[in-house]
């Protein structure tokens, strides 16, 4: 009367955990996957060609009591083989020509899973602070929001799905991934300097991790990019304040102290600077105090 679908082990993970049943216009079974066989416990040749409502611990709401007992969607309980109940998300799709519907059911919890992934991604996508590219095991860009050096883009803005045509990471930052990828240890805030790669930035630093492994195969690995020219710029700040600490100030000598005044000032704020002195001012004499017109002769 009926079967059981093979596939869990043939698709990807995600579609290996949704459930999936055949049903008649009266709610019989018509077919059941192997998925809801390992979800309920529970074997085609049980369930094939009896009600579909005696699968549910509860009347699901939107329910009818006759024919049809299923809403289009929702969450309901489950009851496995072992009489414990299973919480589950479904949704029915009718079938052409309209005698059958699809039943696709998965654990509620593995529903939530997924809709925070795409919320996260989504988030991902269509912001313009951090960069990021998902790339494959061969570490080929599949999904990234920098546009590529080709589409003559701007600023990060707008998701561009795909990354067709963007090649795949290079150098150190390749070798940087290829660790993680065989590892699984994650990198976090690498320095890369200024790359090509990253349109539109200026220094960035490298953080990533692996995705996760389907039959002990890394799916790929997710790298994201911070514009660290910010910190970049605090961090030099804070050493011209240790050098200039350490520098100045350490003796009373006044041609020691503007030399070492001059090369903080260089290249630090320029690239040439001087200092005038007044004559009387080497040789350890205070300059003249002048009344009303005349000039200092500087040194």
């Amino acid at each position: 009367m009926g079967g059981s679908t093979a596939g869990a082990a043939e698709g990807s993970q995600a579609t290996a955990d949704v459930a999936t049943a055949v049903l008649d216009a009266e709610g019989t079974v018509l077919r059941w996957s192997r998925t809801a066989e390992e979800l309920l416990g529970r074997t085609a040749d049980e369930v094939c060609g009896r009600p579909v409502r005696e699968l549910f611990a509860e009347r699901p709401a939107g329910a009818t009591a006759d024919t049809r007992v299923l809403a289009t969607g929702g969450r309901a309980l489950l009851r496995h083989r072992s009489g414990d109940p299973v919480d589950v998300t479904y949704r029915v799709l009718r079938l052409q020509p309209a005698t059958e519907d699809l039943m696709l059911f998965a654990p509620t919890q593995r529903v939530i899973d997924w809709e925070q992934g795409a919320h996260v991604l989504a988030g991902l996508l269509t912001q313009d602070r951090i960069a990021f590219r998902v790339h494959d095991a061969h570490l080929n860009v599949v999904l990234t929001n920098i546009p590529s050096a080709a589409s003559g883009a701007g600023p990060v803005l707008h998701p561009v799905a795909g990354a067709p045509g963007q090649t795949s990471a290079q150098g150190a930052e390749a070798a940087a991934l290829r660790r993680v990828l065989e590892t699984g240890v994650p990198l976090v805030g690498e320095y890369l300097g200024t790359t090509a790669r990253i349109p539109e930035r200026g220094e960035v630093s490298l953080s990533a991790f692996r995705t996760g492994c389907v039959q002990g195969t890394p799916a790929g690995v997710v790298a994201l990019y911070l514009d660290t020219l910010g910190q970049q710029r605090v961090r030099r700040d804070l050493a011209l304040l240790h050098r200039t600490a350490t520098r100045i100030g350490g003796s009373l000598d006044v041609v020691r102290v503007v030399r070492d005044l001059v090369d903080i000032l260089v290249p630090a704020f320029g690239d040439l600077a001087w200092v005038d002195l007044a004559d009387a001012v080497p040789s350890g004499d205070e300059p003249p105090r002048l009344a009303g017109g005349g000039e200092l002769h500087m040194h």
